[in-house]
Formats: C-alpha cells, sequence, structure tokens
C-alpha cells in the first residue's frame, strides 16, 4: 500500500522556509570539515524538516553534490588544492539558506602544517555526568584536526564531530541510558592516528542536560516553536513507525518515542503524558513540556501537545503539532509528565 507523501513534502518544506513558527536561524545548518591526507571530512547541524542537502564546492574543482537526509557528514578522497565548501538543506523543490563556507586545502605529498610526520600517541578517555558525557585526549603535534566518532555499537560509528586543532575534550549531550562507545582520530597531511575506543555508561538522565531555565515565580515558560520540524523530520527519517504507531492495530509506540528522543535533544523539559493524568495509561499520540519550576515526573504544569495526525484512522497517518491544553482543561481534563515509558524503550541507548 503506498501512502500520499505530499502532506509532510509539504510541511517540510514550510520548515524550511520556516513558514511556521520556526526561525530561519535554525534552517542555516553550520559546517565543519578538515582534511587529513588526501580525505576531506564535514559534518553540519541537522536542519529540521530537511529531506535532502547539497553541497557546494568551489575551488579547484566546481561542482555541487545532492545527499540524502542522513546521515549528517560525508567523507571523500580529494585530489590535491583548496576546496571551499558550504551546504544547504532542501526539501522537495525549496532550498534552505547556505551554511558558513569551509576552506580546506588537501596537500598529499608534500609537508602540512607541522610537518608530514607520521602521527600518533593518541589517547582518549572519558567523564559522564547526566545524560553527557565529555571526552578528553591527549593533543598531538601537528595535528590539522580531530574527529570525535560515537557509536552504541563497539568498532562501529554513528555519530562524528569534528573539532579543530588545538582541541583537546569535546561533551557531547546523549539523554538516554544506556553503554556507548567514542574514539578520538587526529589527522596530519599525511596520516590518520586512532585512539583506544573508550566505553561510557549513561546510569541516570538527571543532571547537566539541555535545559531551558525555570520561569520566574508567578510565570510560566512560553510553548517552545521547534516542535513542528521536529516532528516533521522524525516523520521523514522514520514513516514506517509513524505509519505503525497505532496501539490499538497491533502497532507499537516507537515513533512517538523516538519524537520525544529528538524533542530532548533540544529540551530535557520535553515529556510523554499520562492520559487524563491517570499513571500508567500512556497517551498514544501526545508529548508535554513542562512550563513550570517544579521536578518533571508527575507534573501537570505541562502543555499537551497532539503530534500524530490521523491517528488510528482508515488512512495515512501524518505528523502533527495542536496544542491541545487549553481544550483539554475547558473540558475538566489534566495532562501528567512522565518519561517512564521511554526510559523502557530505551534501556541501551539511543535506538536511532
Amino acid at each position: 500500500m503506498k501512502f500520499p507523501i505530499r502532506p509532510r513534502v509539504v510541511a517540510a518544506a514550510c520548515a524550511l522556509i520556516a513558514c511556521s513558527v520556526v526561525t530561519a536561524a535554525a534552517q542555516q545548518p553550520t559546517l565543519e570539515a578538515f582534511a587529513a591526507g588526501d580525505v576531506v571530512t564535514a559534518q553540519w547541524t541537522v536542519v529540521p524538516g530537511a529531506t535532502g542537502y547539497t553541497v557546494d564546492v568551489t575551488g579547484t574543482v566546481n561542482t555541487q553534490i545532492n545527499l540524502a537526509a542522513s546521515p549528517n557528514f560525508f567523507r571523500v578522497n580529494a585530489p590535491a588544492g583548496t576546496y571551499n565548501i558550504r551546504i544547504r538543506g532542501t526539501a522537495g523543490s525549496v532550498t534552505g539558506p547556505f551554511s558558513n563556507t569551509v576552506t580546506v586545502t588537501v596537500t598529499v605529498g608534500g609537508p602540512g602544517p607541522g610537518g608530514c610526520s607520521q602521527i600518533g600517541g593518541l589517547t582518549a578517555s572519558s567523564n559522564t555526568s547526566g545524560g553527557s558525557v565529555q571526552i578528553t585526549w591527549t593533543q598531538v603535534p601537528g595535528t590539522l584536526g580531530y574527529r570525535v566518532e560515537f557509536s552504541r555499537f563497539s568498532g562501529s560509528t554513528e555519530l562524528t564531530r569534528t573539532l579543530p586543532a588545538g582541541s583537546n575534550s569535546t561533551t557531547q549531550f546523549v539523554g538516554m541510558v544506556g553503554t556507548f562507545y567514542a574514539r578520538v582520530v587526529a589527522g596530519n597531511a599525511c596520516s590518520t592516528s586512532t585512539s583506544n575506543e573508550v566505553q561510557f555508561r549513561i546510569e541516570t538522565l538527571a543532571g547537566p542536560g539541555p535545559r531551558t531555565p525555570d520561569p520566574a515565580p508567578g510565570t510560566v515558560l512560553p510553548l517552545p516553536g521547534y516542535g513542528p520540524a521536529v516532528a516533521n523530520a522524525v516523520a521523514n527519517a522514520f514513516n514506517e513507525d509513524l505509519q505503525n504507531s497505532c496501539v490499538e492495530h497491533g502497532g507499537n509506540n516507537a515513533w512517538l518515542l523516538r519524537l520525544v528522543n529528538a524533542l530532548r535533544q533540544q529540551d530535557t523539559r520535553w515529556g510523554l503524558n499520562w492520559k487524563r493524568g491517570n499513571v500508567g495509561d500512556l497517551s498514544q499520540d501526545i508529548v508535554t513540556y513542562n512550563y513550570g519550576s517544579g521536578a518533571d515526573e508527575g507534573t501537570t504544569d505541562v502543555y499537551i501537545i497532539d503530534t500524530i495526525g490521523n491517528h488510528c484512522g482508515s488512512g495515512a497517518a501524518s505528523p502533527n503539532w495542536q496544542d491541545q491544553t487549553g481544550a483539554t482543561r475547558a473540558g475538566g481534563g489534566i495532562g501528567r509528565w512522565t518519561l517512564q515509558p521511554y526510559l523502557r524503550f530505551f534501556p541501551g541507548g539511543d535506538q536511532q
């Protein structure tokens, strides 16, 4: 059975051109890139709503490359020369603004900054706090840049961060309970060197994480404006889960929990909802946001957001973002914040 895709493409395009409450600044990716030998590595921040990316290269080679929406990095072998790289998100025929331009120089066969000796002596360690991990490493003389690789699995890479020469640490918000792995790759104009692999475990999400500070006494926080774009992006990435999101029809809550995962990368105030405040009765298509200064788990000081259109209907489900807070209270109901089903779904780390 084929599901209509036009509404999701339109919604993604809307996010790219900021035709909702999403700010235009959020649609401009931030690009990082460096060369090690003849290998050019580039990574950029994800653009909410993007269904693909266009890489624009000028300099020794002038070309444009179209990429899928995931992953948000690439590595290519390039001839010696200088390259100016920038990138922008796309959604159908709609294009977002270009990123910053990064210039990299490939000097294959010749010495780069700091000489062209083989690099080595790289070691890494980790330190966790709440839902975040700090990776530290020994600096290597002559290194042009570092790449930190993260994964849920030993020996593999699912997320990378590139950092300039002179760096010796980075902090990454994980936001999941589980065991993870990381290593650091240093590169100069001749070679690369990979550190030992470090294993770390996130035991609790309590503690530091991306979080909006409490509101002033007697006030509440506004509902963040990035929600529609995040919902569209998760729908694009996990459409099969979205179409299988009705538990009554034999589905599961995977898509809803992935959405909470993505929202919590922005703010740990996001969670799920106990329907009508009844603990244990999960709302199948609702997320909540703690707008007050009380503890998250169990609070009723929440915005109540419907996130799935045509949920459990006869046609295709679609991403939605409808504030139901006022309607719920007008009907005499409440929402109650919880993270318990989310933690059960991600017992070993980020399932994305």
